[in-house]
């Protein structure tokens, strides 16, 4: 009895976590080459240097939002315990 409970709490973890994987390799297939085309489109306008800048600006905020996301999402969706 003790261990079908850890059972169905080690299938709800597991779960969860693939949910939160799922998303963060959406996210990242997505976020990654939008960035890049958003940069694409700075290079018509600005110097190559001002072009560095924005494009590592914006390749850093889509992979912190890759990472950031699923990792809030998992912290909702994950049952709240009190000690």
């Amino acid at each position: 009895m003790l261990f079908e409970t850890y059972d169905k709490e080690y299938k709800s973890t597991l779960t969860r976590i693939g949910g939160s994987m799922l998303l963060f390799l959406l996210l990242f297939d997505l976020l990654i080459p939008l960035g890049m085309d958003i940069s694409q489109i700075f290079e018509n306008y600005l110097d190559a240097k001002s072009v560095y800048i924005i494009d590592s600006i914006i390749g850093s905020v889509a992979y912190m939002l890759s990472f950031s996301i699923p990792a809030i999402f998992f912290y909702i969706i994950s049952p709240k315990r009190y000690c």
